[in-house]
């Protein structure tokens, strides 16, 4: 049986982690790697891997599917109606609330050239949609709560951890999520509570800002970011 020709678009954490997954299965094999910092990566991972340009795109025609690996803040919304015209693709975009606009985006974007793409395939949305399903079809009319960051130093988000550092000024930063104790204590007396992001979750954000930026513009910048830290 012929194996599945994946190319790697990007090369942060994501891409890491695909290309382990490409190796664990041998049923699918790696085309090349897509980045804007190709010197980068060949540094990283040595030559012996097809390492080339984010926009060398005829590389792709090497490939079955492309993985995009990008952050969903600025990278997914920006690339991916780029590489469905060229080749089918797959992602996991995350952000909840512009994930129907993005979804009509690479729906558009796709047609044009009769791809296919796929996209929110993740943890969640993605793997954690799935679960949510399944427990209603268990149990019908079941109210739903999800809960991250439960243990006193909460949950790393890299995609939250990635919008920070998009933010002009930033040097490095880390989000932290913390579910709200008096929350989960409700939803487990049963009282099926209304529940709003905010009410169930708090953000802790660790920034490095570069030397001279404006830190009080960055800290509105983190506050007021719709889809990710406004409403918190």
């Amino acid at each position: 049986m012929a194996k599945i020709k994946l190319a790697v678009i990007g090369y942060g954490n994501i891409g890491r982690g695909v290309l382990e997954a490409i190796k664990k299965n041998s049923d699918r094999e790696l085309a090349c790697i897509l980045s804007r910092s190709p010197d980068r990566v060949r540094a990283e991972i040595g030559g012996s891997y097809p390492i080339y340009a984010s926009d060398d795109f005829e590389k792709l025609q090497e490939a079955d599917v492309a993985i995009l690996c990008g952050g969903s803040k600025s990278d997914l919304p920006e690339q991916g109606p780029v590489y469905a015209q060229y080749i089918h693709t797959l992602d996991s975009y995350d952000n909840h609330s512009e994930a129907y606009a993005y979804y009509k985006t690479m729906d558009e974007a796709a047609k044009k050239t009769e791809h296919l793409s796929c996209i929110s395939i993740g943890w969640d949305p993605g793997t954690f949609s799935v679960q949510r399903v399944l427990g209603n079809a268990f149990i019908p009319g079941a109210k739903t709560y999800g809960f991250y960051g439960t243990s006193e130093k909460g949950g790393l988000s890299m995609g939250h951890s990635d919008a920070l550092r998009r933010i002009a000024g930033v040097l490095d930063a880390r989000q932290y999520t913390h579910a709200i104790s008096e929350s989960i204590q409700k939803v487990r007396r049963g009282e099926n509570p209304s529940l709003t992001p905010g009410d169930m979750h708090w953000r802790e954000c660790f920034v490095v800002a570069k030397e001279g930026a404006d830190t009080a513009k960055i800290e509105e910048a983190i506050k007021t970011m719709p889809g990710y830290f406004a409403g918190y």
